[in-house]
């Protein structure tokens, strides 16, 4: 069975990044980079999260991972930080996890479009491979509107190594635009009619997503190219 990720799990921030940095300095561009925006998505129970956790850990580069709360850390075992200081001393070892109650209570839109515009600028002082994730993401965005900082992340992100990452229990509701800058959509065990309806829109077979059992999985490329699997726990 095909697993998440490519191999070479090695963290940590590479040519640039000093711990206490907070932007400034030369950008780091690499204009060879493909777009890399990814939408896992799945029903509660699925094992979307579980795919989610297993592409990093077999991926290379920095995380960067919006974690309101708090199941990436349990899960990772790895504390959040919740300061912008901490965020820039926390990169050097590979993995960002954003608790944003600290500095925004209640007000988690604003936490992201903070979290996600600091993760822009930070990713372009220095090179390597950074991710970007977000789970939920259908909690932040309508079909016709997206926070401005994820969608300046999968427009421009490639230039920085800066790839996306969004998990969804509810395609259906994902914006317009950020489907469209998929590179890869990952579908899992859907939970309604109108999420199966939505990635047929993109290429998948109603009958092949209705027989997804929990830790399977169809990948689709942009491209149309299809990878089907299984989840190790």
């Amino acid at each position: 069975d095909q697993q998440p990720g490519d191999g070479g799990g090695d963290g940590g921030a590479k040519g640039g990044w000093q711990s206490g940095s907070s932007g400034g300095g030369n950008v780091n561009f690499n204009y060879a980079a493909r777009r890399s925006v990814t939408l896992i998505m799945g029903a509660s129970g699925s094992g979307k999260t579980t795919f989610g956790v297993k592409y990093l850990l077999n991926t290379e580069g920095v995380k960067f991972i919006w974690d309101p709360e708090g199941e990436w850390s349990d899960r990772l075992q790895i504390a959040p930080v919740s300061q912008p200081l901490a965020l820039a001393d926390a990169v050097p070892g590979g993995w960002v996890l954003f608790d944003p109650h600290p500095l925004f209570g209640e007000r988690e839109l604003e936490g992201l479009e903070f979290f996600a515009d600091w993760v822009f600028e930070a990713a372009g002082m220095f090179e390597g491979r950074k991710q970007f994730v977000v789970d939920e993401v259908q909690d932040y965005m309508s079909s016709q509107k997206a926070p401005e900082g994820l969608r300046r992340i999968a427009r421009r992100g490639r230039k920085r190594n800066l790839e996306f990452l969004g998990l969804s229990q509810r395609p259906a509701e994902i914006n317009v635009a950020l489907m469209n800058q998929r590179s890869e959509m990952v579908a899992m065990q859907l939970g309604g009619q109108a999420d199966i309806d939505r990635l047929a829109q993109y290429g998948f077979k109603e009958d092949e997503l209705k027989s997804l059992q929990p830790l399977e999985f169809i990948s689709r490329s942009f491209e149309g190219v299809e990878m089907r699997g299984r989840v190790e726990r």
